[in-house]
């Protein structure tokens, strides 16, 4: 059974499915954010760091 309320409170009925640009955005900083401090972490431990 699937459960649509939570669909409900992140889009209004109507609108595209399409990503806005706004969680674009958020998606490219966030994933910038994590590069940025695993390459941060490598240089100043001298290693790679174990995936999550």
């Amino acid at each position: 059974m699937t459960d649509e309320r939570g669909a409900e409170l992140l889009r209004a009925g109507g609108v595209s499915h399409r990503a806005t640009f706004r969680e674009l955005f958020l998606d490219v900083v966030f994933a910038f954010t994590r590069v940025s401090l695993r390459l941060i972490h490598d240089v100043t431990t001298g290693g790679p760091v174990p995936p999550m």
